[in-house]
This record gives structure tokens, sequence and C-alpha cells, in this order.
């Protein structure tokens, strides 16, 4: 398992599938402790409105990809429900 809080203060694009389909959304990370877990929380500004993405630092799955440009790339695993 990756340590989120090296993205603290990035920008961050986070790759997941919803409804069949893979959607991306960039933000900006800050890493704290949220609801006492430490989480990463990524603020994303979208057309469609704010939202915030917490992952878990205990319960993510998936990868994290340094890119080129300074940003990092997180890919969420699918969970079966």
């Amino acid at each position: 398992m990756t340590n989120l809080r090296q993205l603290d203060g990035s920008r961050v694009i986070v790759e997941m599938d919803v409804a069949g389909r893979r959607v991306a959304l960039a933000g900006m990370a800050q890493y704290d402790v949220f609801q006492g877990f430490d989480c990463l929380r990524i603020e994303v500004k979208h057309r469609s409105g704010a939202m915030s993405i917490i992952l878990r630092e205990d319960l993510w799955e998936g990868t994290l990809e340094s890119l080129p440009s300074g940003e990092y790339r997180v890919t969420l695993a699918a969970q079966e429900s």
C-alpha cells in the first residue's frame, strides 16, 4: 500500500469505474484526519458541481502514479458489491 500523505497539496486525477464507464476527476489533495482516520481528501470542482473524494489510508485499493506534469494519478480498483 502506498502512503497517500505524499500527495498532500498536489493536483490529483482520480480514475474509477462508474456505472460501467471509466471516469476521471481532478482536484487538489489535502491529507488530514477525517472522522478519526488518516485520509486524503480531493476537492473536485466539476461542471456538474463541487465534490470531495475521500480515500481512507488504510482501506483504499488501487494504483498511484506520478505524472511528468507533477500531478498524480490514482486509479481505484473496482469493488464488488
